[in-house]
């Protein structure tokens, strides 16, 4: 009995895990998505998904807004980098393709309402104490997709 109500904890953390991951609607700094891994946008109409093939796809109910054209690429990861340039990268580190937004320190890709992907930089400002406050948010790259 013990054995049972083990598995059906965890099958139910697994499907309450998988419902919370739906939700992520970016990918911050150092943090990355694996093969099959996908974001979601807010409104849940726009999926943005690392294929297992190496294509980094937005669809729309199932219809290809946009892609990286990566298939065939042996890319086993989506990642931003601490620089600011999110990458598609093979296990080796080798980068396939980029958005070549290197220099902006702290930027996160985003999946918005709208289905445009973009990279965004948080700006700071320092406080009189030497505090950072928060600015702004300041688009440096984007997949043109708003609105398909």
């Amino acid at each position: 009995m013990k054995k049972a109500a083990v598995i059906l904890f965890l099958c139910v953390a697994f499907i309450s895990n998988r419902s919370h991951a739906q939700m992520i609607t970016d990918i911050k700094t150092n943090t990355g998505l694996l093969a099959n891994g996908w974001l979601k946008s807010a409104n849940g109409v726009y999926l943005l998904m690392l294929q297992k093939d190496g294509n980094f796809v937005l669809s729309k109910a199932g219809v290809t807004l946009w892609s990286t054209n990566t298939a065939g690429k042996p890319i086993t990861q989506a990642f931003m980098n601490v620089d600011g340039n999110f990458v598609l990268k093979g296990a080796d580190g080798k980068v396939y393709w980029s958005t070549n937004t290197g220099g902006h320190p702290g930027s996160s890709l985003r999946i918005k309402d709208d289905g445009n992907i973009c990279v965004r930089e948080d700006i700071y400002a320092t406080d009189y104490m030497g505090n950072p406050t928060y600015v702004k948010s300041v688009g440096v790259w984007y997949s043109n997709t708003a609105g398909k």
